[in-house]
């Protein structure tokens, strides 16, 4: 074991190898046929130690090219889903992937658009500079290439097991805008995995999101957790509803387990978000909250994230598929009950 990082120093000396040549670099299934490799995770995975691997790891990534770095995120990832800190390495390997698509952009840009003069000419770039590709930038583009669709993993593992990693993730305003670019806007160089990011970062979490019901002049405050996106809100709201219809004066028919969330389903109130009222009285018909738009988009009042649930025959009928799907195995989306508001507080949030 080495002093500096308390990693086997075989493995220290191959993650800072240099990629020269093609042959230098190594894919994931042979990474973990390494012996050291095998060793390291079987004496530690689900021990303390996994956490001070993972603090050594952390300090050894900014030295290391792309190829080794995602492949050292990987066995990160391994210890994490084995009950190790999601939090240690994560701004790491996020820098990594930061690393990795500062290389890429350049190259990436949508063939596809069409009317679209800049972007045309923008596909053309990215085309020309991809063709006059000497040997060597073709590796380092191959790596990063690469690197990209394999740090996606580790990064989901820890994003989906830290509320933590995920406000820092999107405090990276910059990155997320090129993720998104080069997920949406991008035939160029496309990738297999890094789509999973671009939905990560629509995730909402919301400790106390408001839920008004003017019809009824009731209203509840709400634990929501892990969000996809404001259909997927509805589809977990709904049920809840539902479920305290009683208490809210609601009619509804016999409440349906918020756990069963029909992976196509259709709205049964009109949602809207709060400025859609103005001195308890509808004002905006047409401020609805956009069923594809993150639930932390919708206008806030009071400090709250708000959803005003209008059950009217006049409502716009509303239908979707597939916003409720799981992102990860450790993905557990939720709504539950914190509270019932008092009539005043509904009086407050309709004003």
């Amino acid at each position: 074991m080495t002093l500096a990082t308390g990693l086997p120093e075989s493995l220290v000396e191959f993650l800072r190898q240099s990629v020269n040549a093609p042959q230098d670099r190594v894919e994931a299934q042979d990474f973990v046929r390494r012996s050291d490799v095998r060793e390291l995770y079987r004496d530690t995975l689900g021990t303390p130690r996994a956490d001070e691997m993972l603090a050594q790891c952390a300090v050894l990534f900014p030295e290391l090219n792309l190829n080794r770095a995602s492949l050292l995120a990987l066995f990160c990832g391994s210890w994490v889903e084995g009950g190790a800190s999601p939090r240690i390495a994560f701004a790491a390997v996020l820098d990594a992937l930061g690393r990795a698509l500062a290389v890429l952009r350049p190259y990436c840009a949508d063939e596809e658009a069409e009317d679209d003069e800049d972007a045309q000419a923008a596909a053309r770039q990215a085309r020309a500079r991809l063709d006059s590709l000497t040997p060597s930038q073709s590796l380092l583009i191959d790596s990063a290439h690469a690197a990209v669709d394999l740090l996606v993993l580790p990064l989901m593992t820890m994003l989906m097991r830290s509320r933590d990693n995920h406000r820092d993730f999107l405090a990276n305003g910059e990155l997320l805008l090129a993720i998104d670019a080069m997920v949406k806007s991008n035939t160029t160089l496309p990738f297999e995995n890094l789509h999973f990011l671009d939905h990560a970062a629509a995730l909402t979490y919301e400790d106390e999101l408001v839920v008004i019901l003017p019809a009824t002049r009731t209203g509840l405050v709400v634990s929501a957790q892990g969000i996809n996106c404001n259909f997927h809100a509805f589809s977990l709201l709904q049920p809840l509803l539902a479920a305290h219809g009683k208490r809210l004066g609601l009619q509804v028919s016999a409440p349906v387990s918020a756990t069963e969330v029909p992976r196509e389903d259709r709205a049964q109130y009109l949602w809207l978000q709060a400025f859609a009222y103005e001195k308890g009285e509808l004002v905006n018909n047409l401020a609805w909250a956009w069923g594809e738009a993150p639930l932390r988009s919708n206008s806030r009042k009071h400090g709250h994230c708000v959803l005003i649930a209008l059950d009217t025959e006049e409502g716009v009928s509303r239908s979707w598929s597939g916003f409720a799907d799981r992102l990860h195995d450790a993905h557990q989306p939720s709504v539950e009950l914190v509270r019932f508001l008092s009539e005043d507080e509904v009086v407050a949030y309709l004003a």
